[in-house]
């Protein structure tokens, strides 16, 4: 019992986490008005996924993609411009340590419609705020309507750095 205890010790102090092995969706939302355009995603200064353009909607996933073949991130690098602003923003956010057994604990949600129970599904969803403010929500739906028993919670929250101000029309900066 003794080296039980000892070997789940030295697997904490090491930084072990649980990893989340199964297909989830990651997608973006902003606030309806907020015109952006989504530049960079990198995830664990390893993987990427495309960004593109997007106008609403906060707290429900947009522009998602399915990710099978990654475990879920700690770490997600952000670079966008925020059209409204004339201003471009990058960020640095680190996840919750346990996003891992947070999604392992996800349930399923009714579809109110036709009253189907659907089976849990993991959504990572990035929020872009106006003034540089971003948030990583996790949750098992990838938005409100037609369900019932959605979660919604934050296992992420930064603050971007403004990289520079935009002229519409001027050339943007090359992606790194």
């Amino acid at each position: 019992m003794r080296a039980i205890t000892v070997l789940l010790l030295v697997l904490a102090a090491a930084g072990c986490r649980a990893e989340w092995t199964a297909e989830y969706n990651i997608g973006y939302s902003t606030p309806s008005g907020n015109d952006i355009w989504i530049r960079r995603v990198v995830f664990d200064d390893s993987w990427v996924l495309p960004g593109g353009g997007l106008s609403c909607c906060w707290e429900e996933l947009n522009a998602g993609a399915g990710v099978f073949d990654h475990p879920l991130p700690r770490v997600v690098e952000v670079e966008w411009l925020d059209e409204s602003e004339k201003r471009i923003y990058e960020a640095r956010v680190e996840l919750a340590p346990d996003l891992a057994q947070r999604a392992g604990r996800l349930k399923g949600v009714r579809v109110i419609s036709s009253g189907r129970q659907r089976d849990p599904a993991v959504y990572l969803i990035i929020g872009f705020r106006e003034g540089g403010g971003v948030v990583v929500w996790l949750s098992n739906a990838p938005y409100k309507y037609n369900v019932s028993g959605r979660t919604l919670e934050v296992v992420g929250e930064g603050h971007a750095r403004r990289m520079m101000d935009w002229t519409p029309g001027a050339q943007l900066p090359r992606d790194r």
